[in-house]
Protein backbone atom coordinates (compact mmCIF):
# COMPACT_ATOMS: atom_id res chain seq x y z
CA UNK A 1 0.00 0.00 0.00
CA UNK A 2 1.40 3.17 -1.39
CA UNK A 3 1.72 6.06 1.86
CA UNK A 4 0.92 8.80 1.30
CA UNK A 5 3.13 12.33 1.87
CA UNK A 6 2.25 15.59 3.42
CA UNK A 7 4.83 18.85 2.56
CA UNK A 8 4.45 21.42 4.64
CA UNK A 9 6.07 24.98 3.90
CA UNK A 10 7.54 27.01 6.47
CA UNK A 11 9.53 30.24 7.12
CA UNK A 12 11.99 30.55 9.46
CA UNK A 13 12.09 33.87 11.71
CA UNK A 14 14.71 33.08 14.41
CA UNK A 15 14.30 36.59 15.73
CA UNK A 16 10.46 35.75 17.02
CA UNK A 17 11.87 33.30 19.41
CA UNK A 18 13.98 36.28 21.27
CA UNK A 19 10.86 38.48 21.76
CA UNK A 20 8.78 35.89 23.14
CA UNK A 21 10.13 34.72 25.73
CA UNK A 22 14.13 35.26 26.27
CA UNK A 23 14.45 39.20 26.17
CA UNK A 24 12.00 38.78 29.50
CA UNK A 25 13.86 36.80 31.53
CA UNK A 26 17.28 39.16 31.18
CA UNK A 27 14.85 42.22 31.57
CA UNK A 28 13.75 40.64 35.06
CA UNK A 29 17.27 40.20 35.81
CA UNK A 30 18.69 43.61 35.08
CA UNK A 31 15.80 45.38 36.62
CA UNK A 32 17.29 43.54 39.85
CA UNK A 33 20.53 44.87 39.77
CA UNK A 34 18.61 48.43 38.69
CA UNK A 35 16.52 48.96 41.73
CA UNK A 36 19.65 48.55 44.05
CA UNK A 37 21.41 51.07 42.64
CA UNK A 38 21.20 54.81 45.03
CA UNK A 39 19.88 56.63 42.06
CA UNK A 40 20.31 59.96 44.01
CA UNK A 41 24.39 59.45 43.75
CA UNK A 42 26.10 59.65 40.69
CA UNK A 43 27.76 56.93 38.95
CA UNK A 44 29.83 56.50 36.13
CA UNK A 45 28.53 53.15 35.08
CA UNK A 46 26.15 50.25 35.96
CA UNK A 47 27.28 46.72 37.82
CA UNK A 48 28.39 43.61 35.46
CA UNK A 49 24.79 42.22 36.33
CA UNK A 50 23.22 44.69 34.99
CA UNK A 51 25.11 45.86 32.12
CA UNK A 52 25.31 41.97 31.14
CA UNK A 53 21.90 40.94 31.49
CA UNK A 54 20.72 44.77 29.72
CA UNK A 55 23.31 44.10 27.03
CA UNK A 56 22.61 40.87 25.96
CA UNK A 57 18.95 41.67 25.63
CA UNK A 58 19.53 44.87 23.66
CA UNK A 59 21.53 42.53 21.20
CA UNK A 60 18.77 40.27 21.22
CA UNK A 61 16.01 43.02 20.42
CA UNK A 62 17.56 44.50 17.75
CA UNK A 63 18.67 40.87 15.95
CA UNK A 64 14.42 40.58 15.95
CA UNK A 65 13.98 43.63 14.36
CA UNK A 66 16.60 42.80 11.92
CA UNK A 67 14.79 39.05 11.42
CA UNK A 68 11.39 40.53 11.03
CA UNK A 69 13.30 42.77 8.41
CA UNK A 70 14.05 39.69 6.62
CA UNK A 71 10.61 38.27 6.95
CA UNK A 72 8.80 41.43 5.87
CA UNK A 73 10.56 41.72 3.14
CA UNK A 74 10.14 37.64 1.91
CA UNK A 75 6.92 38.46 2.65
CA UNK A 76 6.39 41.35 0.37
CA UNK A 77 8.70 39.64 -2.59
CA UNK A 78 11.19 42.31 -1.77
CA UNK A 79 15.50 41.73 -1.75
CA UNK A 80 17.26 43.23 1.11
CA UNK A 81 19.13 45.63 0.82
CA UNK A 82 22.60 46.54 2.15
CA UNK A 83 24.93 48.35 3.92
CA UNK A 84 24.99 50.97 6.83
CA UNK A 85 21.31 51.63 7.06
CA UNK A 86 20.08 48.37 5.35
CA UNK A 87 17.30 47.38 7.59
CA UNK A 88 15.95 50.92 9.07
CA UNK A 89 15.38 51.95 5.02
CA UNK A 90 13.80 48.42 4.10
CA UNK A 91 11.47 48.72 6.98
CA UNK A 92 10.92 52.35 6.85
CA UNK A 93 10.15 51.84 2.62
CA UNK A 94 7.95 49.08 3.64
CA UNK A 95 5.94 50.99 5.90
CA UNK A 96 5.61 53.86 4.04
CA UNK A 97 4.22 51.92 0.99
CA UNK A 98 1.23 50.82 3.75
CA UNK A 99 0.72 54.09 4.30
CA UNK A 100 2.56 57.45 2.28
CA UNK A 101 1.77 59.84 5.49
CA UNK A 102 3.85 57.35 7.51
CA UNK A 103 6.71 59.51 8.71
CA UNK A 104 9.30 57.13 7.23
CA UNK A 105 12.38 58.84 7.80
CA UNK A 106 11.75 59.63 11.17
CA UNK A 107 11.15 56.21 12.33
CA UNK A 108 14.43 55.47 10.05
CA UNK A 109 16.28 57.36 12.64
CA UNK A 110 14.84 55.67 15.69
CA UNK A 111 15.59 52.14 14.21
CA UNK A 112 19.41 53.23 13.31
CA UNK A 113 20.00 54.78 16.89
CA UNK A 114 18.93 50.86 18.12
CA UNK A 115 21.56 49.78 15.72
CA UNK A 116 24.44 51.85 16.68
CA UNK A 117 23.92 50.60 20.54
CA UNK A 118 23.79 46.92 18.88
CA UNK A 119 27.52 47.61 16.93
CA UNK A 120 28.96 49.51 20.23
CA UNK A 121 28.36 46.12 22.13
CA UNK A 122 28.45 43.33 19.53
CA UNK A 123 32.15 45.10 17.91
CA UNK A 124 32.91 46.22 21.70
CA UNK A 125 34.05 49.72 21.24
CA UNK A 126 36.50 50.76 23.78
CA UNK A 127 37.17 53.91 26.24
CA UNK A 128 40.31 54.87 28.28
CA UNK A 129 38.30 56.19 30.96
CA UNK A 130 39.30 58.26 34.58
CA UNK A 131 37.28 58.64 37.62
CA UNK A 132 37.36 61.32 40.24
CA UNK A 133 36.11 59.63 43.70
CA UNK A 134 35.90 61.76 47.01
CA UNK A 135 37.26 60.59 50.50
CA UNK A 136 34.07 58.68 50.33
CA UNK A 137 34.56 56.69 47.03
CA UNK A 138 31.46 58.79 45.53
CA UNK A 139 31.98 59.98 42.09
CA UNK A 140 32.99 63.71 41.40
CA UNK A 141 34.12 63.83 38.02
CA UNK A 142 35.05 61.73 34.83
CA UNK A 143 36.49 61.82 31.85
CA UNK A 144 36.70 59.37 29.01
CA UNK A 145 38.08 59.21 25.42
CA UNK A 146 36.67 56.64 22.80
CA UNK A 147 39.66 55.30 20.82
CA UNK A 148 40.88 55.32 17.86
CA UNK A 149 39.30 52.80 15.47
CA UNK A 150 35.78 52.19 17.62
CA UNK A 151 32.73 53.59 16.12
CA UNK A 152 33.22 57.15 14.10
CA UNK A 153 31.36 55.95 11.19
CA UNK A 154 28.79 57.83 9.37
CA UNK A 155 25.82 56.38 11.25
CA UNK A 156 27.54 56.56 14.69
CA UNK A 157 28.11 59.96 13.78
CA UNK A 158 24.64 60.99 12.32
CA UNK A 159 22.94 59.75 15.70
CA UNK A 160 25.24 60.21 18.50
CA UNK A 161 25.65 63.45 20.66
CA UNK A 162 29.26 63.12 21.00
CA UNK A 163 29.02 65.72 24.71
CA UNK A 164 26.39 63.11 26.43
CA UNK A 165 28.14 60.18 24.84
CA UNK A 166 24.34 59.42 24.29
CA UNK A 167 21.92 58.98 21.32
CA UNK A 168 20.03 62.14 19.83
CA UNK A 169 16.13 60.80 20.23
CA UNK A 170 16.32 58.12 22.16
CA UNK A 171 19.25 58.95 24.48
CA UNK A 172 20.77 55.33 24.63
CA UNK A 173 23.93 54.98 25.82
CA UNK A 174 26.83 54.55 23.57
CA UNK A 175 29.47 54.36 26.12
CA UNK A 176 29.38 50.30 27.02
CA UNK A 177 29.66 50.59 30.76
CA UNK A 178 26.65 52.97 31.43
CA UNK A 179 24.27 50.31 29.49
CA UNK A 180 21.93 49.30 31.74
CA UNK A 181 17.98 48.74 32.39
CA UNK A 182 16.90 52.05 31.32
CA UNK A 183 18.19 51.46 27.69
CA UNK A 184 16.72 48.37 27.37
CA UNK A 185 13.39 49.84 28.37
CA UNK A 186 13.35 52.78 25.99
CA UNK A 187 14.73 50.11 23.44
CA UNK A 188 11.61 48.42 23.82
CA UNK A 189 9.23 51.11 23.71
CA UNK A 190 10.49 51.52 20.06
CA UNK A 191 10.09 47.80 19.80
CA UNK A 192 6.63 47.67 20.94
CA UNK A 193 5.73 50.44 18.35
CA UNK A 194 7.86 48.85 15.41
CA UNK A 195 5.25 45.70 16.28
CA UNK A 196 2.35 47.99 16.23
CA UNK A 197 2.89 50.21 13.47
CA UNK A 198 3.93 47.14 11.17
CA UNK A 199 0.67 45.28 12.80
CA UNK A 200 -1.63 48.48 11.33
CA UNK A 201 0.28 49.22 7.97
CA UNK A 202 1.11 45.27 6.75
CA UNK A 203 -1.25 42.95 8.99
CA UNK A 204 -0.63 40.73 11.90
CA UNK A 205 1.36 37.76 9.72
CA UNK A 206 4.43 40.17 9.11
CA UNK A 207 5.68 40.29 12.60
CA UNK A 208 4.89 37.28 14.77
CA UNK A 209 5.79 38.89 18.23
CA UNK A 210 3.79 37.15 20.75
CA UNK A 211 5.00 37.50 24.69
CA UNK A 212 5.03 34.71 26.30
CA UNK A 213 5.70 35.61 30.04
CA UNK A 214 4.63 35.29 33.70
CA UNK A 215 4.30 38.10 35.33
CA UNK A 216 3.99 37.34 39.66
CA UNK A 217 0.58 35.05 39.27
CA UNK A 218 -0.80 36.27 35.35
CA UNK A 219 0.49 35.85 31.82
CA UNK A 220 0.71 39.21 30.08
CA UNK A 221 -0.44 39.85 26.44
CA UNK A 222 2.25 41.90 24.62
CA UNK A 223 4.96 44.36 25.49
CA UNK A 224 2.81 47.11 27.00
CA UNK A 225 2.30 45.40 29.96
CA UNK A 226 5.10 44.11 30.18
CA UNK A 227 7.02 47.81 30.20
CA UNK A 228 4.25 49.33 32.42
CA UNK A 229 4.59 46.59 35.31
CA UNK A 230 7.95 47.58 35.44
CA UNK A 231 7.92 50.80 35.01
CA UNK A 232 5.28 51.00 38.09
CA UNK A 233 8.47 49.35 40.34
CA UNK A 234 10.74 52.17 39.04
CA UNK A 235 11.71 54.76 42.01
CA UNK A 236 14.04 56.35 39.87
CA UNK A 237 12.07 59.70 39.30
CA UNK A 238 14.33 61.15 36.60
CA UNK A 239 14.00 58.43 34.36
CA UNK A 240 9.89 58.18 34.71
CA UNK A 241 10.15 61.37 33.58
CA UNK A 242 12.45 60.89 30.50
CA UNK A 243 9.74 57.83 29.92
CA UNK A 244 7.15 60.02 29.90
CA UNK A 245 8.68 62.72 27.69
CA UNK A 246 9.43 59.86 25.25
CA UNK A 247 6.73 58.79 25.60
CA UNK A 248 5.16 61.95 24.51
CA UNK A 249 7.77 62.48 21.85
CA UNK A 250 6.85 59.19 19.50
CA UNK A 251 3.10 59.61 20.68
CA UNK A 252 3.05 62.86 18.56
CA UNK A 253 4.82 61.48 15.24
CA UNK A 254 3.30 57.79 15.65
CA UNK A 255 0.04 57.46 17.39
CA UNK A 256 -2.29 57.58 14.46
CA UNK A 257 -0.62 55.01 12.70
CA UNK A 258 -1.25 52.24 15.45
CA UNK A 259 -3.89 49.99 15.42
CA UNK A 260 -6.80 52.34 15.92
CA UNK A 261 -9.10 50.25 17.95
CA UNK A 262 -6.40 48.80 20.56
CA UNK A 263 -4.84 52.38 22.77
CA UNK A 264 -4.27 50.40 25.39
CA UNK A 265 -1.99 47.32 23.82
CA UNK A 266 0.86 49.95 22.62
CA UNK A 267 3.32 51.53 25.67
CA UNK A 268 3.23 54.86 23.66
CA UNK A 269 -0.86 55.21 24.04
CA UNK A 270 -1.39 53.83 26.80
CA UNK A 271 -1.63 56.63 29.14
CA UNK A 272 -3.78 58.70 32.21
CA UNK A 273 -6.89 60.16 30.33
CA UNK A 274 -6.01 63.12 32.79
CA UNK A 275 -2.48 63.94 32.76
CA UNK A 276 -1.15 61.62 30.08
CA UNK A 277 1.63 59.80 32.50
CA UNK A 278 2.60 56.00 31.05
CA UNK A 279 1.31 53.00 31.99
CA UNK A 280 -2.22 53.53 32.61
CA UNK A 281 -3.24 50.27 31.86
CA UNK A 282 -1.81 47.99 34.43
CA UNK A 283 -3.41 44.60 33.77
CA UNK A 284 -7.12 43.24 33.48
CA UNK A 285 -9.68 45.22 35.07
CA UNK A 286 -6.87 47.88 36.00
CA UNK A 287 -6.46 51.47 34.76
CA UNK A 288 -5.49 53.65 37.25
CA UNK A 289 -2.32 56.59 37.04
CA UNK A 290 0.50 56.41 39.54
CA UNK A 291 1.23 60.13 39.20
CA UNK A 292 -2.56 62.06 39.63
CA UNK A 293 -4.19 58.76 40.65
CA UNK A 294 -6.64 58.81 38.01
CA UNK A 295 -8.92 55.40 37.70
CA UNK A 296 -11.24 53.65 35.43
CA UNK A 297 -13.27 51.24 37.44
CA UNK A 298 -14.35 47.82 35.57
CA UNK A 299 -16.40 44.63 36.58
CA UNK A 300 -13.35 42.65 35.32
CA UNK A 301 -10.92 40.75 37.74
Amino acid sequence: MEQKSTKQKLVTVTGSTFTSFVIWDLLTKAFEAYQQLDHSKRHFQTSMWEHGHASAAIVLTVISIEAYRNGICYLSRRAVSRGAYAVPIDLSDVLLIGDDRFPAERFKNLLAEMFVVRDVIVHNHIYEVEVTSDEHWEMVRHEQKLLKGYGRDAKYSACVNDRTRRTKLLRLNVQPAKMGFEDLFKMLITFDLFVGVTENLLGKGYVPASVQYQIEDRWVRNVSEVLTHYLGKVTNQRFIAEVAKLSAYLRKDFANFLPPMAKWDWFITNICPSCSSPGFFKKRGQYSCSKCGAAIRTSQG
